[in-house]
């Protein structure tokens, strides 16, 4: 079993706190976290925007990195980026892909 008790975010990290199992009970850590973006392409691939169209993942580094990305292509026409920018809930996404079940009994 394995869920979070807090997430925040923490410069270009995220910190996380919870139980797992796996790490002996509870655990608190400091995670170097390198969000996903998404860039308009003419392949075909398995990711498409809400109207249908195909992006193509990429990484530009860092949480900050990304944020000056997502910035220097607003001004370019034609051009638009995609993803979610609340880096949290992509974090949390990522690590617990599937639904959270928690142990009241296990909460401090």
């Amino acid at each position: 079993m394995k869920f979070y008790t807090f997430v925040r975010l923490y410069g270009n990290d995220v910190l996380h706190r919870g139980w797992d199992d796996k790490k002996g009970g509870y655990f608190m850590e400091k995670v170097p976290f390198k969000p996903t973006l998404f860039l308009p392409t003419n392949k075909p691939t398995e990711h498409h925007t809400l109207d249908g169209k195909a992006v193509a993942p990429v990484q530009p580094g860092t949480m900050r990195e990304c944020k000056d990305f997502i910035e220097q292509y607003s001004g370019v026409s034609g051009t638009q980026v995609y993803g979610f920018e609340r880096w949290i809930y992509q974090y949390l996404s990522e690590e617990y892909p599937n639904d959270v079940e928690y142990d009241i009994d296990k909460i401090k």
